[in-house]
């Protein structure tokens, strides 16, 4: 058998049936066509062409065809052309072709035996470079095409010569003619097959690159699904360690969570007769929520109160210190009176003794007299006469006379002293008496401040009671509020701190410190058998005992006046006591107004927790249980701090 010739060699004179180009041409625009109007540019049609030849292994135009086609390309660059416009074209380059309707079926080659007939490309662009490389030269430059080079392609692929072509047709002219002598429907049939074999072909390298492209993305994702195993085999021996170290953690833990085990079983076991008590605990919920409102507003109006009673506190305070001022002032004019009576008491003392030497005087003159009675009497006795008798008479009298000028001469000297010392003892008393009103007065005023100081205690003491009675009603109010709360059996670990109410917690604590209890008793005890000069309600009664003892002195005689100077506090010291005094009213004014303070934060806390609480449900009282217990102590220690 002779070979058969390719029907792509440049040097043939026979090119592609038109039938077969007509189709591989409308295939050509249909494949590429972007702009989706069965045209394309008259630039990109070579280019197209052979692109379209290189990717389905065809032949479509000769040498001699492409090279006349070539400056129709380059003189109309922009124009549109259809299948129909390439046909009529490759026509008109070669009207030789035109005259062959039947094609030579006998010499196409299969797609997969077909030599290329092409110039090999040393690099295959994609369009949008080829593009842009026909564009960069200008159109008015003429395109010379080397036929020399194109010689010697032909001659390095082996093209066959001229001389086997014809051998080739004298030995095959007979089937020749008859393949010419079928009718048009086998041709166009033959064209629909070979259609098909070149979209199967097509399809067939399609699905190979399709394959390779598979194989090598499947290559790429095992090679990375391999690095990720490698690194979840890293993570999960990390992750081994860190189970390795939680296993110890979690042996700390078992017994915590044996307890929340037990505990979520009592709950599970009274899930039942909780889904029941549900309706009726969201009523009283609701009830509660309305109580807390209006303990909102109570604490709201408590806090203006305990403004109102802050201010009216600093208000007494203020009193208070100017009371304390007052009473200061009065101190020192006591002390002033106090030395005021040691000197009237020395003048009284000098008027004592005056008075006991007056007496003595006196008791002289009476003995006087008493012997001239007694001498008369004698002289009657005698029964003289009466001349005799009125001579003595005369003569006594004179004697007398005599004798009481030479007895009263020696006191005329110093009767004018005991004129002054008189008039100055006489003064001495008016002062006295003026200094005894004065110190009457200044007693009353004291008395007065003492009065309106016990008021202000009295006041301060009921103001005190009143905050007592209302924490005491608030302590009782919590204890309802948490008697009537949704509450959760505890933990049988945590026995210690059960109970219904914070003040039977705080029982069951205090019961089991009974140190504490005894320490208190001993304090309490030593406390009554010690005088406390710091008490308020005993100062008043030693300033008292004081201006007691002070009156005392004033009225008693002065031999016993010395004695109780001795014993009369001194002024320091007086001073000293008092400002102990204030000192400690001032403290427990202080600690007063912080328990105050204490007792409203409580009042707070309690009213925002219970807000808190009334808005959870049933369902989520197994989880608060550890809260609620440390709020129980929270609440022991606070009316621990509140009872003392």
């Amino acid at each position: 058998m002779t070979p058969l010739m390719p029907a792509s060699d440049p040097s043939n004179s026979h090119g592609v049936p038109m039938v077969v180009l007509k189709a591989q041409l409308t295939c050509l625009v249909a494949n590429y066509d972007e702009r989706k109007q069965g045209t394309i540019l008259t630039r990109d049609l070579l280019a197209l062409i052979d692109q379209y030849e290189q990717e389905n292994q065809v032949t479509l135009l000769t040498q001699e065809q492409r090279i006349a086609i070539q400056p129709f390309t380059l003189a109309n660059p922009d124009l549109d052309m259809s299948p129909e416009d390439i046909m009529n074209l490759v026509k008109l380059v070669s009207p030789n072709n035109s005259n062959q309707d039947t094609p030579h079926t006998s010499n196409i080659p299969s797609p997969s035996i077909r030599p290329r007939t092409s110039a090999p490309l040393r690099h295959i662009k994609p369009l949008t470079q080829r593009l842009r490389t026909s564009r960069s030269p200008s159109l008015d430059e003429p395109f010379d095409i080397d036929t020399k080079s194109w010689n010697d392609v032909s001659r390095n692929h082996s093209l066959p010569s001229p001389t086997d072509d014809n051998m080739s047709i004298s030995a095959w002219s007979a089937s020749d003619l008859e393949q010419e002598m079928m009718d048009d429907a086998e041709v166009e049939q033959m064209s629909l097959y070979y259609q098909k074999t070149l979209l199967l072909t097509k399809r067939l390298k399609e699905s190979e690159r399709s394959l390779a492209s598979m194989t090598h993305e499947n290559e790429s994702r095992i090679a990375q699904l391999q690095t990720f195993v490698d690194d979840m085999n890293n993570n999960i021996n990390n992750q081994k360690k860190e189970i390795l170290e939680f296993k110890g953690k979690e042996k700390n833990s078992l017994d915590q969570i044996s307890a929340l085990e037990a505990h979520i079983a009592q709950i599970q076991s009274s899930q039942s007769d909780h889904k029941q008590v549900y309706v009726s605990l969201k009523q009283l919920v609701d009830e509660k929520c309305g109580e807390t409102q209006k303990l909102q507003d109570a604490l709201r109006s408590k806090e203006t109160l305990l403004e109102q009673t802050e201010e009216t506190f600093s208000h007494m305070n203020k009193e208070f210190r100017q009371l304390m001022d007052e009473r200061d002032r009065l101190v020192e004019m006591q002390f002033q009176l106090e030395q005021e009576l040691i000197m009237s008491q020395s003048a009284h003392m000098k008027l004592e003794e005056q008075r006991c030497e007056n007496e003595r005087l006196k008791q002289v003159i009476d003995e006087l007299s008493y012997d001239l009675d007694e001498a008369r009497n004698s002289r009657h006795q005698r029964s003289w006469s009466r001349s005799d008798m009125a001579d003595n008479i005369k003569d006594l009298q004179s004697e007398l006379a005599m004798h009481y000028n030479t007895i009263q001469n020696p006191f005329q000297g110093d009767n004018d002293e005991f004129v002054n010392m008189v008039k100055e003892q006489q003064d001495a008393t008016e002062r006295l008496r003026t200094v005894e009103n004065e110190k009457d007065f200044y007693k009353a005023q004291a008395n007065d401040a003492m009065q309106d100081l016990d008021k202000v205690k009295s006041e301060l003491d009921s103001l005190r009671k009143a905050l007592q009675r209302e924490n005491k009603f608030l302590v009782t109010e919590l204890a309802d509020l948490r008697s009537k709360a949704p509450t959760t059996p505890p933990p049988p670990s945590d026995k210690d701190f059960d109970g219904h109410s914070a003040t039977s917690t705080g029982s069951d604590m205090n019961s089991l410190r009974p140190g504490v209890r005894q320490r208190r008793a001993e304090r309490v005890r030593r406390s009554r058998l010690v005088y406390d000069l710091n008490d308020p309600n005993a100062q008043p009664l030693l300033l008292l005992n004081q201006q007691a003892s002070l009156n005392s002195q004033s009225q008693s005689p002065p031999s016993q006046t010395i004695v109780r100077k001795s014993s009369m506090p001194d002024k320091a010291q007086v001073l000293q006591l008092m400002r102990k005094s204030d000192d400690r009213i001032v403290a427990n004014t202080i600690t007063f107004a912080l328990y105050t303070l204490v007792v409203y934060a409580f009042g707070i806390v309690t009213s925002t927790f219970l807000i808190e609480t009334s808005s959870q449900t049933i369902w989520n009282v197994g989880n608060t249980a550890g809260k609620n217990k440390v709020l129980e102590v929270l609440l022991y220690w606070l009316e621990k701090l509140l009872s003392e």
